[in-house]
């Protein structure tokens, strides 16, 4: 048996000695005190606790595949459907460029050779992610000691650079004048789910998962109150947590649309429930428009909006982030701090808070006669679902 582990006796000056363990290959240290106060027990007991480290710690090195084949036994079945999805992505590239190497023999110089052939051919944010998994991999190896050190893997630059932008309300109508073009036999359903996207600011999949059965992933809840809100099950969104959320003023007056005898099933009933089909059409109609702009810029829209009139702990919470910074990229410029500050001119000093003006929504567009929401309505009729 391979001896990694060497452990010494320390004389700390305390009432007992301590045994100190190092890992030859790793070089990880771990500390413990001697149960006894005898040099001669506290010598048997450092020389029981080296033959221990060594027989738990020496297993032999698998191959790639097989570690890859434990990994997705045993790690991935507990994670989301979307997250064994890219591993395998990640794992594929990785055999494809390197091969199947031994896990001891995967090194910095391995990872390097693995960014230079991968980073090729797609982009910074592609390989981050990849590279991400990768790590995640090995420090899930180095735990179950498949793999006796995990390499330092160097992250690629990130590149300050917008990952997309948020349309006017001008834009959007563009962009709803199109839709019968494009698909004149099912447009009412496509421009009912272009609404509830820049309603509601749910991502893509939410809204095509979104549902009138309360027991489904993606919920609508208490419609009978007059004030609906979103259930959102562990699986269906990026947080994987159980999520009730309000739903604003708009999107609530959107659902109304579909009279109480139709709500079953999906709320959106487009002609697909994959996302990257209906991602696809989506950029289609915003191409037609002349409007650069794809499916999750309905999201970035609708939290611009609403950054105007919410505090960013308000809409962090209507946008689900996990972290707050993410929401306060909203915060651009003065989102109405002069309007605000002059609200009330006598109120010189900001002491007395100022009302707010009552019914307002946000709203990009300066109420040209659309509709009193902001957006084009193709069906002023309540005729927006399909059966």
């Amino acid at each position: 048996m391979k001896r990694t582990w060497r452990v010494i006796l320390i004389d700390m000056k305390r009432a007992r000695l301590v045994m100190r363990a190092r890992n030859t290959e790793t070089g990880k240290v771990l500390s413990r005190t001697c149960s006894s106060d005898r040099k001669k027990d506290c010598t048997r007991e450092a020389g029981e606790w080296e033959a221990k480290l060594n027989a738990e710690g020496h297993v032999q090195s698998p191959r790639f595949s097989q570690a890859r084949e434990k990994f997705e036994a045993e790690y991935l079945p507990s994670r989301r459907q979307s997250t064994g999805a890219r591993f395998g992505t990640v794992f594929n590239a990785f055999s494809q460029v390197i091969g199947d190497p031994k896990l001891d023999s995967i090194s910095e110089s391995t990872i390097s050779d693995f960014s230079k052939s991968y980073g090729s051919a797609v982009s910074p944010a592609s390989l981050a992610a990849a590279l991400r998994h990768l790590k995640a991999f090995f420090r899930w190896a180095n735990r179950q000691r498949l793999m006796a050190r995990v390499p330092h893997i160097e992250m690629p630059k990130a590149i300050n650079k917008a990952k997309g932008r948020a349309l006017t309300g001008e834009e959007f109508d563009r962009v709803l004048s199109k839709i019968a073009e494009i698909r004149p036999s099912d447009g009412r359903a496509w421009a009912y789910l272009m609404r509830g996207l820049w309603a509601s600011g749910l991502r893509l999949g939410e809204a095509l998962a979104l549902s009138w059965d309360d027991q489904a992933a993606v919920a609508v809840v208490a419609m009978e109150t007059g004030r609906p809100r979103i259930r959102f099950q562990p699986e269906a969104q990026k947080s994987g947590k159980l999520q009730e959320c309000p739903v604003t003023p708009d999107f609530a007056k959107l659902l109304r649309e579909t009279p109480e005898e139709h709500r079953r099933g999906r709320v959106f009933k487009c002609s697909t429930r994959r996302v990257d089909n209906a991602s696809g059409t989506i950029t289609q109609f915003c191409r037609a428009a002349g409007v650069k702009g794809s499916a999750h810029d309905f999201r970035r829209s609708f939290a611009t909006r609403w950054a105007r009139v919410l505090p960013a702990q308000a809409l962090q919470r209507l946008m689900r982030h996990s972290s707050l910074q993410t929401t306060l990229t909203y915060y651009v410029g003065d989102i109405g701090l002069e309007d605000q500050l002059w609200a009330d001119f006598g109120n010189k000093t900001g002491n007395t808070p100022v009302q707010p003006t009552e019914g307002k929504t946000p709203n990009t567009l300066e109420n040209k006669g659309e509709n009193e929401w902001g957006c084009w309505d193709l069906n002023p009729e309540p005729t927006d679902y399909e059966s």
